[in-house]
């Protein structure tokens, strides 16, 4: 597992935000799990996919790589366990970035679904890791 920086305020409309705004809730996303966890985040995922060049730009200075995804099963919507699996196996190729959730609420369905995915794309010759963050920090 990887911990990114995701907002502080998960504002789902940063990208029609001021740079001060955008700015703001990426370092207070940053400040709060530096002091939680003391270590920087080097990885940004934004809450939603958008339009984002001046959120990416903003992240990119602050030394995070942003982190885009290419399987969401929705899984924030709490479907059934077996919706996300399938909705993972549909989308799922090599390179490809799943999106699942471990907050909000209530996450058995996700968590249930979990082994069956793991197993299930194991024995398709799937392997998994997690990405390694910007080469080099910013100048």
């Amino acid at each position: 597992m990887t911990l990114c920086n995701h907002t502080f305020d998960h504002n789902e409309h940063l990208s029609t935000a001021g740079a001060a705004t955008v700015n703001s809730d990426l370092q207070r996303g940053i400040d709060a799990q530096t002091k939680v966890v003391g270590k920087t985040p080097v990885l940004y995922r934004p809450p939603v996919v958008t339009s984002r060049n001046k959120v990416e730009q903003i992240a990119a200075a602050k030394g995070e790589q942003v982190l885009g995804w290419s399987v969401d099963p929705s899984d924030y919507r709490r479907p059934p366990a077996q919706t996300i699996v399938d909705r993972v196996l549909a989308g799922a190729k090599p390179g490809a970035i799943i999106l699942l959730h471990d907050g909000g609420g209530d996450r058995t369905q996700t968590l249930a679904a979990l082994p069956v995915i793991i197993d299930r794309l194991r024995a398709e010759g799937y392997g998994f890791t997690v990405p390694a963050g910007p080469a080099a920090p910013p100048g």
